[in-house]
């Protein structure tokens, strides 16, 4: 499934630097989102470089927040959104790509629609009921979506705000726990996502596509009788993000 995945990736960024040069209605966004800031930074370097050699918001970048709620008086821990443990720089990662089109970009409000496709991993702790102990979960997902876009400000403007707002569907590939479960102890359910971001234009403009968006998970994460002692029943999730895009030297065209 990874290796589909990274083929599919690149696949898509090779047809969107084809497609970006011959026509503005194309929209194509790279996604790498982190919940830990020394990961998000990493990340953020990585965009800027692509969006220097393509001189466009091609790279978007997002500091996560995932909310997480168990059941059953359930506590549960999220790992540092400020150390350097592997677990903590790799405990809430998105990555993926959307790619769609829109009406014409000179126009005042424009309309358009997107595919994605993401890879979502989870790390996190939970209180097992019996032993009072914090134990390690790790839940990893693929997400394929369907979002609506709506764009208010032409090309040519200096400014440009977006509204997004769709539905992702995500099927679980991987269940990590200290309880012997694997993917089938998982349930595969909707997503809602909702954003809004803005870019300024200019040439002297390092920054685009700031903004925040919201995915909240309709369904429970854990099957009933996902684990054979009774000690979780419940795991829902929400996320909220902060994007940006770092695009040094960004060209006015």
């Amino acid at each position: 499934m990874r290796k589909i995945l990274l083929l599919l990736l690149f696949a898509s960024i090779g047809t969107s630097l084809f497609a970006q040069g011959h026509d503005q209605r194309f929209y194509f966004k790279l996604d790498l989102e982190s919940g830990n800031i020394f990961t998000c930074a990493a990340f953020a370097g990585v965009s800027a470089g692509l969006n220097a050699a393509t001189h466009r918001s091609f790279s978007i970048n997002a500091y996560t927040i995932n909310n997480i709620k168990a059941k059953e008086n359930t506590d549960v821990k999220n790992y540092e959104w400020n150390k350097t443990n592997a677990e903590d720089l790799f405990k809430d990662i998105q990555t993926g790509a959307r790619i769609g089109v829109k009406t014409d970009y000179e126009s005042f409000v424009n309309i358009g629609f997107y595919g994605s496709v993401h890879y979502k991993l989870n790390q996190f702790k939970l209180e097992d009921f019996a032993t009072k102990e914090f134990q390690k979960h790790s839940i990893h997902r693929v997400l394929f979506g369907l979002s609506a876009l709506m764009q208010l400000g032409g090309y040519g403007r200096d400014f440009k705000a977006f509204f997004e707002a769709g539905a992702r569907y995500a099927i679980a590939t991987k269940y990590q726990n200290p309880y012997g479960a694997d993917k089938s102890g998982l349930n595969n359910g909707i997503i809602s996502h909702w954003a809004f971001h803005f870019s300024p234009n200019g040439s002297t403009i390092g920054f685009q596509d700031i903004g925040v968006f919201f995915d909240m998970n309709h369904y429970n994460l854990l099957k009933d009788k996902a684990f054979a002692q009774s000690t979780i029943n419940e795991i829902k999730m929400w996320t909220i993000g902060i994007t940006f895009a770092i695009t040094p030297g960004q060209a006015n065209r």
